[in-house]
């Protein structure tokens, strides 16, 4: 409820979860605008986060393998999940 209430904000464009906790991340999706941005914080729930409608996640280990981690946008983009 807090965060759709923030989204109505207009200088508030998104939120990032890192919880781990993907009923979060579908809450949010859910109860905010679709301009809203989603974004996960918990690498392993990056592609389900975009799978839900999200936008996408800021990886921390996207430092140590930034092609892999870029490469589940891109083909999910495609609409490759499966390689994704």
């Amino acid at each position: 409820q807090t965060v759709a209430k923030l989204a109505q904000i207009e200088n508030i464009v998104g939120i990032k979860d890192s919880s781990g906790n993907f009923d979060n991340i579908l809450r949010y999706i859910e109860e905010t605008p679709d301009d809203f941005c989603v974004i996960s914080g918990n690498d392993s729930l990056i592609l389900w986060t975009l799978m839900a409608g999200g936008t996408g996640g800021i990886s921390g280990i996207s430092n140590i393998f930034p092609e892999i981690m870029a490469s589940i946008y891109d083909l999910w983009k495609k609409g490759d999940f499966v390689a994704a």
